[in-house]
């Protein structure tokens, strides 16, 4: 039945892995460790173009200022909930997040539903691409050309 898949099983599970991989390191974070040791961790399992947008978004001044002001840390667990696109050369997974995060307020606990876009990088290598609210998420490859 696998034949019937763009990908192998081993393709398949690489990157699955490297989506929830990636998902638990994007929520995990601490107040006291600057945003390139959160950056460096992300760096292995992205593309050129996300990380960037990963660096200008963790580098925005006002979120450390509220980070270190509210001493908050961030632990999270990753769960691929389904595959919602498979092909040749590109995996997208939704992904629950959940996130346990410490304040000086207290402790609450956040879930967020995720697509994750992952690409091949060579033979069985993948790299993320995106990372979006499944709600808003990119749906795939789709063929909008009337019939």
């Amino acid at each position: 039945m696998t034949e019937l898949l763009p990908l192998t099983q081993q393709q398949l599970t690489g990157a699955i892995r490297l989506a929830v991989g990636f998902t638990m390191a994007y929520g995990s974070h601490r107040y006291d460790r600057p945003p390139q040791t959160y950056l460096a961790r992300l760096r292995p399992m992205t593309t050129p173009e996300l990380y960037a947008a990963l660096a200008r978004a963790a580098s925005t001044p006002s979120l450390q200022t509220q980070r270190i002001r509210n001493h908050e840390i961030a632990a999270a667990h990753a769960t691929a909930i389904k595959i919602r696109t498979i092909g040749p050369s590109s995996l997208i997974v939704l992904i629950d997040l959940q996130q346990d995060v410490t304040t000086t307020a207290g402790r609450r606990q956040r879930t967020q539903h995720l697509a994750v876009t992952t690409v091949k990088t060579g033979q069985d290598g993948w790299a993320v691409h995106d990372i979006q609210p499944a709600n808003a998420g990119n749906a795939g490859d789709t063929d909008a050309s009337p019939g």
